[in-house]
């Protein structure tokens, strides 16, 4: 997964790097060196805001319901478990040992 966020920063820089400099030959790149800018800022911006992967917002036993819900993470490859809180309606992932671990 690392290596689609570096392949990502590169092809951003680029989009950034080509679009400077598109601007800067004013007579005939101005709209679409801002557009590769634009574009190339958004996705910078996109990795640097991207949230973790089945992270709790909340580290809080409060309200969560274990559901009948178990799936197989598809990249670390481990049982997950699903919880619900019934009072705000969200759901939660759990990796299966952590729960079992918590039950003790």
């Amino acid at each position: 997964m690392i290596w689609l966020r570096i392949a990502l920063v590169i092809y951003a820089l680029l989009y950034i790097v080509g679009g400077y400099f598109l601007v800067r030959n004013q007579n005939q790149g101005l709209l679409v060196g801002g557009y590769f800018l634009i574009n190339g800022l958004v996705i910078i911006g996109a990795l640097l805001f991207e949230r973790g992967r089945y992270e709790p917002k909340f580290k809080t036993k409060d309200g969560w319901e274990t559901t009948n819900e178990r799936f197989i993470d598809d990249i670390s490859g481990k049982e997950m478990v699903v919880r619900y809180n019934r009072r705000t309606g969200e759901r939660d992932y759990v990796e299966e040992r952590l729960k079992k671990k918590d039950k003790q």
